[in-house]
């Protein structure tokens, strides 16, 4: 995620080398391979979107030398057929209340909506719901009831780059850290396709 790469520049900033690590556990990786750069995604032309400053929260990591063992996934293109199918979000983040990350998880989604308001689309348009949530679980420094209306208003998805995916009974849920996870098809690794990256998580 682009939001994700200054922690990029502040391992170099501070002597260290960035990498990315490969395995079922980040603390324990398979291999470790340095990050020698990035290049982030070009601006929405019309400073839509959900993170409000009109970036597309995508980058690509430029990598020392090529993993080996490793198939990467395919890059598939979205099309709004897509809809209401089933996908599986992966990540790293954490996943008990104790803030345990590092050990990777993954889990079924359903692709939801391309456009419309964020919170209405979560909450179904049920505001209460959704004021519940805000004064209890957001991450609000100073919650309050015109922050709340804010919210509810300017948060949009950016037509055909934005997709909300999963929430719904029983499915899984993006947590702190997954940022940048991928939004994958495929059971195999011959026909495993990543559509998109996770950047707005519970």
């Amino acid at each position: 995620a682009r939001h994700c790469t200054p922690s990029i520049d502040l391992a170099i900033e501070s002597g260290l080398v960035p990498a990315f690590a490969i395995g079922p556990d980040a603390f324990n990786p398979t291999q470790v391979v340095p990050i020698t750069g990035y290049v982030t995604a070009p601006p929405s032309p019309t400073g839509a979107g959900l993170l409000l400053d009109g970036g597309r929260d995508v980058a690509v990591a430029y990598l020392e030398s090529r993993p080996t063992g490793v198939r990467p996934a395919k890059l598939g293109c979205w099309d709004n057929d897509l809809l209401g199918e089933r996908f599986t979000i992966a990540g790293y983040g954490v996943n008990n209340p104790e803030f345990f990350y590092g050990e990777r998880y993954s889990g079924k989604v359903t692709a939801r909506a391309i456009k419309g308001r964020w919170y209405k689309l979560l909450f179904e348009g049920d505001y209460d719901a959704y004021l519940e949530w805000y004064f209890t679980d957001s991450a609000a420094a100073e919650p309050s009831e015109e922050e709340a209306k804010e919210w509810w208003k300017i948060y949009k998805l950016e037509n055909k780059f934005e997709l909300l995916a999963g929430g719904l009974p029983g499915e899984a849920v993006g947590c702190f850290g997954d940022s940048g996870g991928p939004l994958l098809k495929g059971k195999r690794a011959r026909d495993l396709t990543t559509y998109g990256v996770s950047f707005a998580t519970e």
